[in-house]
């Protein structure tokens, strides 16, 4: 019995010890400097869904989890585009979403923006086409000319 405690005490010891030890954090950006690698990230078609509606599982969508995917790369290699669509119609509570996904791509640092037709009409209506053209490197298949819309090509 006496064994047996000494035992337990010992590999109670040995798992708080494993367990303590700070484990090495990935070197993602290090490996990954020294590659040819280049990726392109390609988002779009929010409709106004600011998180994963839970309706099913195994969803990895919404906008506060893609920090999570686009810091696995090193700014360096990566280019961030989104393909508009940002709301569904001009309702009040699209309005405030198209406000909040702008803001939210503004800070999540993309590089391109295609926008759509109706993204420029809800853009202009509210008054944030002016903002959309100071942040982002703009697109569009729309004849942005003929809207008298913003475009930046790089």
């Amino acid at each position: 019995m006496k064994r047996l405690i000494t035992c337990i005490c010992i590999l109670i010891v040995g798992a708080s010890c494993v367990l303590r030890t700070p484990k090495k954090a990935p070197q993602y950006e290090q490996e990954l400097l020294g590659t040819d690698e280049f990726t392109v990230f390609l988002t779009g078609n929010v409709l106004g869904a600011l998180k994963p509606c839970g309706c099913s599982g195994g969803q990895l969508g919404g906008l506060e989890r893609r920090p999570a995917i686009f810091d696995t790369v090193h700014e360096q290699q990566r280019l961030i585009i989104d393909t508009g669509s940002f709301v569904k119609s001009d309702g009040e509570q699209d309005l405030i979403k198209y406000h909040i996904i702008v803001q939210a791509l503004q800070q999540l640092d993309y590089d391109l923006i295609g926008i759509n037709e109706e993204d420029i009409e809800t853009g202009r209506n509210i008054g944030m086409l002016e903002s959309i053209e100071s942040s982002f490197n703009i697109i569009s298949s729309h004849g942005t000319a003929d809207m008298d819309a913003p475009a930046k090509f790089t």
